[in-house]
């Protein structure tokens, strides 16, 4: 005999209760700061992906997963081509006012 004809009582008042009551989330915790990646090893990744994605083979879950890593990629590397424009401009205002080319630290946001 199947049990899933059996009848179930209904619940007492504390039992009732708690399945009335919405669960709690967790917490979730603090993630672990990821390492950042140079500009180099994130064109790398997105060369990669790229590839992959004209290959045609993958799935469009696989597709959709690639295209939202790439998309990461993309902004980090143009963040960091950000940061270094910006510093080349420092640099060259600094060469045509005759001032040294001393290197004044510059906050890179990839650094936090």
């Amino acid at each position: 005999m199947s049990d899933d004809f059996l009848f179930e009582p209904p619940a007492s008042e504390p039992e009732a209760e708690a399945k009335a009551t919405p669960a709690k989330k967790k917490s979730r915790k603090p993630k672990a700061k990821k390492q950042e990646l140079s500009f180099e090893e994130a064109l790398a990744q997105l060369e990669q992906i790229v590839e992959e994605m004209e290959a045609g083979d993958l799935s469009l879950d696989q597709s959709l997963k690639h295209f939202e890593k790439g998309m990461t990629l993309a902004q980090t590397c143009s963040i960091s081509l950000n940061t270094i424009e910006k510093k080349v401009e420092v640099l060259l205002k600094q060469a045509a006012d005759g001032e040294s080319a001393e290197w004044q630290a510059f906050s890179d946001p990839n650094q936090d």
